[in-house]
């Protein structure tokens, strides 16, 4: 016989809320993750990427940098529509299925 499940913590019933609220925030997460990623493999491969651009630069740096650039930009408006979901959530009154331990 095998020991019941734990309760699920809080975070995990207050993601899933959010994630029942706006779906979309799933998509929006994997997107930021993503886009970290990317900037990271960038830097690990262009490692003159935080440097001043130079007039002889290879055409993959110089397409880094305008990726990292564009993809950089792309953090601010995602991480301002995740915030104002999640302000919009938090006023919203809990449902009663937030209370079941299932």
């Amino acid at each position: 016989m095998s020991a019941p499940a734990p309760a699920a913590p809080r975070t995990t019933t207050r993601l899933a809320r959010a994630l029942r609220a706006a779906p979309e925030l799933a998509t929006i997460a994997i997107l930021e993750h993503a886009i970290h990623v990317l900037l990271a493999s960038l830097a690990a491969e262009h490692t003159t990427l935080a440097d001043p651009a130079g007039p002889h630069e290879p055409p993959s740096l110089r397409a880094a940098r305008r990726l990292s650039l564009h993809a950089s930009a792309l953090l601010t408006p995602l991480g301002r529509y995740h915030a104002s979901v999640d302000t919009e959530i938090a006023k919203a009154p809990p449902s009663l299925m937030d209370d079941l331990p299932y």
